[in-house]
C-alpha cells in the first residue's frame, strides 16, 4: 500500500502521542512513514523535524551500548534522509567485532596491505568491501546513449539539469518514457510504478488509435516544452520549501554535479499528490503530451 501524505501537524498532538506513534513506526520498521505516513509537516517544519530527530537519537542511545559508538552514530543534522530502522542495524554495533569510523572526523589517509589508515590509526582488515555510491535515478539513464531529436539525453541533462514532465517523458525525446525516472515521488515504489505504467499504456493506446485513423502512419508522443517547464517549476517550488534542502544528500546532487538550482531527483510532495497530478493529466486526454504524425 502507498504511504498517504497526512495533513496532521506533528506539534498538534501531545508529546506522549507523538512518542507512541513514532515508536509504533519504529517497531514496524517503516522508514518512509516518518516523513509521509503520519504527520504532514516533518519535511517543512523545523520544530517538528527536530522533535523527530530527538526520538531517533534516543532510540540509538537505548539500543547501542558503547557511548563512543553512540556519538558516532547519532546524526547532528535535520532528518532529510531515510532513517535506518531495518535489519537490526543498530543492534549490530553491540558486537565486539563491529566498530564504526566517522570519516568526517578521522578522514581516510590510505589503503595499505593490512587495512585502512585514517588520521587516527590503522584499522587492520582482512576484506574491504567498497560502497562507492552511484547517481540514483538519473545515472542509469544518462550513461546510456539515448538519442533524441537534436542531442543525447546525457547532453541535454548536462546543460539544462536533470528534468522530466510528470517523471514520465522529456521534451526532445519522442516515444521515450520513464519508469521511476527523475522527479518521481519519494516513497513506495510499486504503486508509483503502477500509476506511471497505467498512464504510459493509456498514451500508447491513444497513439495506436490515431495511427489507425491516419492510415497506419506512426504517431510520436512527446512532452510539451511549456508543460515540462511548469512541472519543473512546481517541483522546484516544493523542493525549496522543504527541509530536504538543508540536508546534504544525493537528492540534490551532493554526490555529483546536478547544479545548484536543481529541483532534486524526487517529487517531494508525497505519492498521493503525485498520483493526483498524473490522473488529472490523463483525464484531460494526457495533457502536456503532444501526439503528432
Amino acid at each position: 500500500m502507498p504511504l498517504e501524505h497526512q495533513a496532521t501537524p506533528a506539534m498538534s498532538v501531545s508529546p506522549e502521542e507523538r512518542e507512541r506513534i513514532w515508536e509504533d513506526i519504529w517497531n514496524k520498521k517503516s522508514g518512509f512513514s516518518y516523513m509521509y505516513g503520519v504527520f504532514g509537516d516533518i519535511h517543512s517544519s523545523e520544530e517538528a523535524n527536530k522533535e523527530l530527530c530527538k526520538f531517533f537519537n534516543k532510540k540509538i542511545a537505548q539500543i547501542v551500548e558503547d557511548p563512543e559508538k553512540v556519538k558516532k552514530l547519532t546524526p547532528n543534522e535535520l532528518y532529510g534522509k531515510r532513517p535506518v530502522t531495518l535489519s537490526n542495524y543498530y543492534e549490530t554495533f553491540n558486537k565486539k567485532n563491529v566498530d564504526i569510523v566517522n570519516y568526517q572526523h578521522t578522514p581516510f589517509v590510505e589503503v595499505t596491505e593490512n587495512g585502512i589508515r585514517t588520521t587516527e590509526k590503522l584499522h587492520e582488515l582482512d576484506v574491504i568491501i567498497l560502497a562507492t555510491g552511484f547517481e540514483v535515478v538519473d545515472g542509469s539513464y544518462a550513461t546510456i546513449d539515448i538519442s533524441g531529436r537534436n542531442e543525447t539525453l546525457s547532453q541535454q541533462w548536462a546543460r539544462d539539469g536533470v528534468s522530466s514532465y510528470l517523471s514520465i517523458g522529456d521534451t526532445g525525446f519522442p516515444n521515450m518514457f520513464f519508469i521511476a525516472g527523475p522527479q518521481s515521488p519519494l516513497g513506495n515504489m510499486p504503486p508509483m510504478i503502477e500509476t506511471q505504467g497505467t498512464f504510459i499504456s493509456g498514451m500508447i493506446a491513444k497513439a495506436e488509435k490515431l495511427k489507425k485513423e491516419n492510415g497506419g502512419k506512426p504517431v510520436l508522443i512527446e512532452a510539451d516544452a511549456d508543460a515540462k517547464k511548469g512541472w519543473m517549476d512546481l517541483c522546484r517550488q516544493i523542493a525549496n520549501g522543504s527541509l530536504f534542502r538543508n540536508v546534504k544528500s544525493y537528492i540534490f546532487g551532493n554526490n555529483g554535479p546536478r547544479g545548484q538550482d536543481n529541483p532534486g531527483i524526487f517529487w517531494l510532495a508525497g505519492y498521493t499528490n503525485y498520483r493526483k497530478a498524473v490522473l488529472e493529466a490523463a483525464e484531460k486526454d494526457y495533457a502536456g503530451f503532444k501526439f503528432s504524425s
